[in-house]
């Protein structure tokens, strides 16, 4: 026996009739395929609009009208609980009642659900991503976010489908595969604009961090480009967090292109804006900026007091991430100072700190560091041995800007080592990152 949906598509295509004909004003033409496709069935209203559109009883398409009015009825009031129950669980998640919403989520997805309904399994997945991503459960994270987007995508919720790609790129960003997150944040930027989408703040959202991995891939003029969309979309949106991101973003990127007045300029711009906010995480991090930005100035002191303040303040908001990034460049300052035993020790804690949160970005970082200190030291095995893992970690994590410099660093260690050969190969290497890369000119 035929379908509903069956039977409407043979006769709409009888009377050669799109779908877009058949859902006029009143439905969309996704509306009417879904139906067509038996993915829905349609309620009432619509299976009596639609049998006049075709020009037949309802009864051509239902045996039984009373039968279909008490199905719809019990569906209805399914779908209602099942809302109030969606309703009831963002609300718990927006209060950060991490456990009680995943137990709302999970017993959704677990239900099964009528095909009227899917969209619900589709939020729950959406949601149990989210609940493990704020957990750090980061491969369980992944699995939910994939199903959503399946989900959504197949649902045509285009709103939805941006925000998943979103969460799943940040969720790949927290595991270091930057690479991916890279992808995923792009394929939702796509959706969002190729469909015209009213959300400023996931559009802005998607614009910073997008930009924020080109910095961390050494693209800082494409970097540059994305804070700078940003930034002028989020002025005008009233987006204030993101306003203040861009021009946190903007000041890092001229500090890597050692453009040192214009990134002063933009970072203390996010400062302000900060402080207007009282926003502590906010001033943590552009202390942290204004540090590494007098670091590269030779101002090491107030360098210096600027780390410190910011790691009081991540230590206060338990953000380990930022109290780590502090404690390597205030091994920075001390190498610079020559005073290596003491820069080798803020290392050491440094990567205590950041290997607990999986920091690969850092990590590298540190053992570049860690690499040149024992250079200076003249203990070229150990420098040898921390610069090759900084270089592997780069390299596996798309960092061509950092990975250029370690090479070029490899190259005047194996000139001490008396290895001319292999100092010639990590030489060239790094020229040759500058030029495909295009990142330190400026």
């Amino acid at each position: 026996m035929s379908s509903v949906g069956e039977k409407i598509r043979r006769i709409r295509k009888e009377l050669r009739l799109t779908q877009e004909d058949i859902a006029g004003e009143e439905f969309t033409k996704s509306y009417i395929s879904q139906i067509e496709r038996g993915i829905i069935n349609p309620s009432l209203k619509a299976l009596k609009y639609i049998a006049e559109k075709l020009n037949k009883p309802m009864s051509y398409f239902v045996d039984n009208i009373d039968e279909l009015e008490k199905e719809e009825k019990e569906s209805i009031n399914k779908i209602e609980e099942i809302l109030d129950l969606i309703l009831e669980g963002e609300a718990l998640f927006n209060s950060n009642d991490l456990e009680k919403a995943y137990d709302i989520f999970n017993k959704l997805l677990s239900v099964s659900l009528s095909k009227e309904v899917e969209i619900a399994a589709a939020i729950s997945s959406f949601y149990l991503g989210r609940i493990y991503l704020a957990q750090s459960k980061f491969k369980d994270a992944l699995s939910h976010f994939e199903q959503a987007i399946h989900q959504f995508k197949k649902l045509q919720k285009f709103d939805r489908l941006a925000d998943s790609y979103f969460h799943l790129g940040i969720t790949y960003k927290n595991l270091g595969e930057y690479k991916k997150a890279y992808e995923q944040l792009q394929k939702g930027l796509s959706v969002i604009e190729e469909k015209n989408l009213n959300i400023p703040s996931l559009k802005a959202k998607h614009l910073v961090n997008i930009a924020s991995l080109n910095y961390t891939f050494g693209k800082y003029q494409m970097a540059l480009e994305y804070y700078s969309k940003g930034l002028e979309y989020s002025i005008i949106y009233d987006l204030w967090d993101y306003v203040a991101l861009a021009y946190k973003g903007i000041g890092i990127c001229h500090l890597a292109m050692k453009n040192y007045r214009k990134s002063q300029h933009y970072i203390r711009k996010a400062l302000l804006l900060y402080k207007l906010v009282d926003s502590k995480y906010g001033i943590a991090l552009i202390y942290n900026n204004l540090g590494v930005l007098n670091i590269h100035m030779k101002n090491l002191d107030r360098a210096l007091k600027y780390l410190e303040t910011s790691t009081k303040l991540f230590r206060e908001l338990d953000k380990k991430f930022g109290e780590g990034r502090n404690l390597t460049e205030i091994a920075r300052i001390h190498y610079y100072q020559e005073q290596y035993d003491i820069a080798i020790e803020f290392c050491k804690r440094a990567l205590k700190i950041i290997e607990s949160i999986n920091d690969v970005e850092e990590k590298g970082r540190i053992y570049d560091l860690i690499g040149k200190i024992y250079m200076a030291l003249q203990n070229y095995a150990k420098a040898e041995e921390n610069l090759l893992i900084a270089l592997k970690l780069f390299e596996e994590n798309n960092m061509t800007a950092e990975l250029s410099e370690t090479c070029s660093t490899l190259g005047e260690l194996y000139i001490n080592m008396n290895q001319p050969q292999k100092a010639k190969e990590y030489y060239n290497k790094s020229i040759n990152l500058l030029k495909g890369n295009g990142t330190k000119n400026n």
